[in-house]
């Protein structure tokens, strides 16, 4: 890669070199497919080395695999580590994200109140035998002309 490299460089003036640690693979074309992963836990000193080899992580397994497996057609994303520069590993779990119902905007008053009217009166055109068809489409296209706008208009 040292050819596409345009930054400065190291102390030495080389440029920096990385060492893979993970493999994203897809078999399969754009309309479907399947993802398996290659990856390695590299030492937090030396990205050369490993705590463990290579594994291959495929839905319900996790095999051992040696170096020349994880070189494939397949891959989709390469994951490296810059090589020399130290990095700590956290000591203690982020915290959990809000839940997903408190980042949910809550619906303004009136588009509640306009859901409940639309609502009624579908339920009204059902329920009234004496309406026909042609009644309820007219009112339901009254309603729709007086929100059209307020439908595009943010709260």
């Amino acid at each position: 890669m040292s050819p596409y490299y345009c930054g400065p460089g190291n102390s030495d003036g080389h440029p920096p070199i990385y060492d893979l640690f993970a493999v994203t693979n897809h078999h399969g074309g754009m309309l479907g497919g399947h993802y398996t992963a290659f990856a390695r836990c590299i030492d937090p000193i030396d990205t050369r080395l490993s705590e463990i080899g290579w594994r291959l992580f495929d839905d319900s397994r996790v095999v051992d695999v040696s170096d020349p497996r994880v070189v494939t057609a397949s891959a989709y994303m390469l994951f490296y580590r810059r090589r020399g520069v130290p990095f700590d590993l956290p000591t203690k779990m982020p915290r959990p994200l809000p839940s997903a119902s408190r980042l949910v905007p809550v619906q303004s008053q009136k588009l509640v109140k306009d859901q409940e009217n639309l609502l009624g009166q579908e339920l009204a055109c059902l329920n009234d035998s004496n309406n026909n068809r042609r009644v309820c489409e007219s009112s339901d296209d009254s309603t729709m002309d007086d929100d059209d706008d307020d439908m595009n208009s943010p709260d």
